[in-house]
């Protein structure tokens, strides 16, 4: 079995878990992720690391070359075009998709300060209404989209804490106290701790 029969895709900690599973298996593979951000997160796992974003054109032809016989769609849950790139791209070449899903912690509570909105820009009309301090802790992805959204508002960005993502940050506008570099995992204590601490109203 040579690495491209199993492509896993995903800049996640799902992502790694699963590539770590795979090595304990003993079995090669490639992980593909969009940003040096997500290879770096890979940490030390063992299989080769594809980093670039692809249309599903140039993913079709990626695995018809390596002859990929499996692919792991681990991306993150809100990636829905890297999905849809991935469905049309296996099923254009015939390979076999598995796709992990993330198990759902929300769909069941319900709570007053709960609001549930199906995308950014409902989201964004919701917390316009609910308060001046936002955190956002959705990733660095569309932080100019909910700058965009949410102009006249103080925001918050709990990022991860890699330079260019600390820099597209600062790019944006968020000053120095309202970039929040870390990296999970985080605790619900350590969550409601952060939460008093950087005065956000809503989150």
């Amino acid at each position: 079995m040579n690495h491209g029969d199993v492509l896993v895709i995903g800049g996640t900690s799902d992502a790694r878990a699963i590539c770590q599973q795979l090595d304990a298996a003993d079995v090669r593979y490639t992980l593909s992720v969009a940003t040096p951000t997500g290879e770096r997160l890979a940490g030390d796992i063992r299989g080769q690391i594809r980093c670039g974003r692809m249309e599903w054109q140039q993913m079709a032809e990626w695995l018809r070359a390596q002859r990929t016989r499996w692919v792991i769609d681990a991306s993150h849950p809100y990636a829905e075009v890297v999905s849809q790139n991935i469905v049309r791209a296996c099923a254009s070449v015939g390979v076999l998709l598995s796709r992990y899903q993330r198990p759902e912690q929300l769909s069941d509570l319900r709570h007053p300060l709960l609001h549930v909105v199906g995308d950014l820009n409902e989201a964004c009309a919701v917390a316009r209404r609910l308060g001046e301090r936002i955190l956002l802790t959705t990733g660095s992805k569309d932080l100019a989209a909910w700058r965009a959204g949410l102009a006249e508002k103080t925001l918050l960005a709990r990022v991860l804490p890699v330079p260019e993502v600390v820099q597209h940050c600062s790019d944006l506008g968020f000053g120095v106290g309202e970039i929040f570099a870390l990296c999970g995992p985080f605790s619900a204590e350590f969550n409601a701790a952060f939460y008093r601490q950087c005065r956000a109203m809503l989150w």
